[in-house]
């Protein structure tokens, strides 16, 4: 049987947005869920939600902007995506791509980043 992924959803023990499992059901809609670090909480059955297929395995790190975009995609939340094209300072969770996904980057490509990267406006 598969291990069902839940995301948390309340921002309790700076754990909002992370992926946990259920281990225990408990009386009163309570539950305990493990954390992939291995911390364990018990909590609401309402702070978690069935993850999404395309959810499970997403890694996230802090940017703000001014800082190099290599390797990711996306915002976490429309809200910070919204807030950085209001041009707020942030800093906001971008998602990681997976390389191991994609594949290898065209060397092109690779050729091209290099060039703008280096490039400054006179």
């Amino acid at each position: 049987m598969a291990v069902q992924t839940y995301i948390f959803r309340w921002d309790r023990c700076g754990r909002k947005g992370q992926e946990c499992r259920v281990t225990a059901r408990g009386k009163m809609n309570s539950c305990r869920v493990e954390f992939g670090d291995g911390f364990i909480m018990i909590t609401s059955r309402n702070a978690i939600r069935k993850a999404q297929p395309w959810e499970v395995g997403q890694v996230y790190v802090w940017w703000s902007p001014g800082e190099p975009e290599d390797d990711l995609h996306g915002f976490r939340t429309q809200r910070e995506r919204d807030d950085h094209e209001r041009g707020k300072p942030g800093p906001f969770q971008r998602v990681v791509r997976d390389h191991h996904k994609l594949g290898p980057i065209d060397p092109a490509v690779v050729a091209v980043r290099e060039i703008t990267d280096k490039w400054k406006p006179g």
